[in-house]
């Protein structure tokens, strides 16, 4: 049996493959540029935040030292002047609010009443929408980092509104490191 070789057919076959492969390769690239750009190029750059207040931050709670574990020091004066700050806001408490950020983030912002509180010297705070945990130099890093600035900035406002001075008054940025931490961060680099 001969094998004949049909010069056109060949170029037929490898003329729809460079084809195919064309747009193959046009079709990952529109993804990359539409994940790159979050699928919506004409949605305005994130705003910046006007300066948050000072406050009083959990990880800077004064201690009694290693001889005592390190147990919290509650006659120091920077917890008596919190839980004297909590007692005046418990009143205005539960806080409920929620938003879209100018990013488009659903955010839920929720400062709970004093029922079941861990202690009498920390105001916990929970901002829940943003993505806590996604990485620095991601795409939507930005926009979760604003969306939590947005939510902060109400939060102060809405102590603010209580005449609480939130240097005085100890706040826990959520229950769990992986929102406190980047919480944390946030704010200290407006301050």
């Amino acid at each position: 049996m001969k094998f004949e070789f049909d010069h056109k057919k060949l170029s037929i076959i490898i003329f729809a493959l460079i084809v195919i492969l064309g747009i193959l390769i046009l079709t990952i690239i529109a993804f990359q540029n539409r994940n790159k750009n979050d699928g919506d190029p004409s949605a305005p750059a994130p705003k910046s935040i006007d300066e948050i207040p000072k406050y009083q931050s959990i990880l800077n709670i004064p201690t009694l030292g290693p001889k005592e574990n390190y147990a919290v020091d509650t006659d120091s004066p920077i917890i008596q002047d919190s839980i004297s700050s909590i007692q005046a806001l418990a009143p205005a408490l539960p806080y409920v609010n929620s938003f879209t950020s100018s990013g488009g983030i659903s955010v839920d912002i929720r400062i709970p009443d004093r029922t079941y509180a861990d202690n009498t010297w920390v105001q916990p705070v929970y901002i829940f929408g943003p993505d806590y945990m996604v990485v620095e130099g991601n795409v939507d890093y930005d926009i979760n980092r604003q969306a939590f600035m947005e939510a902060a900035k109400q939060v102060f406002q809405f102590f603010d509104s209580q005449k609480i001075d939130t240097t005085k008054l100890i706040i826990q940025w959520g229950d769990r490191a992986f929102i406190r931490e980047p919480s944390e961060k946030w704010l200290q680099e407006k301050q």
